[in-house]
C-alpha cells in the first residue's frame, strides 16, 4: 500500500474516539471503572453497580412479606 502525499488525507485524531482512562476496578467483580462512570462508593471501596455491592455485603432483593 502506497502512502498518501495528500496532507489532508489523515486528520487529527478525534478525542471522542479515545476511551476514557481506567481509574479503578470494582471491588467485587474486578470490572474496569473508567473516568466519569457512575459507581457506588462505600468507605472508599468502589462497586460498578448496585448488584455487585449487594453481593459483596451478602444482600439480595426479596418481596416484602416473602421474607422467611
Amino acid at each position: 500500500m502506497q502512502a498518501s502525499l495528500d496532507r489532508f488525507a489523515y486528520g487529527l485524531p478525534d478525542p471522542q474516539e479515545q476511551e476514557p482512562p481506567q481509574v479503578a476496578q470494582c471491588t467485587y467483580c474486578s470490572e474496569a471503572i473508567y473516568a466519569d462512570d457512575e459507581v457506588t462508593d462505600v468507605e472508599g471501596e468502589l462497586f460498578c453497580n448496585d448488584a455487585c455491592f449487594r453481593r459483596h455485603v451478602g444482600g439480595c432483593i426479596v418481596r416484602a412479606g416473602d421474607v422467611v
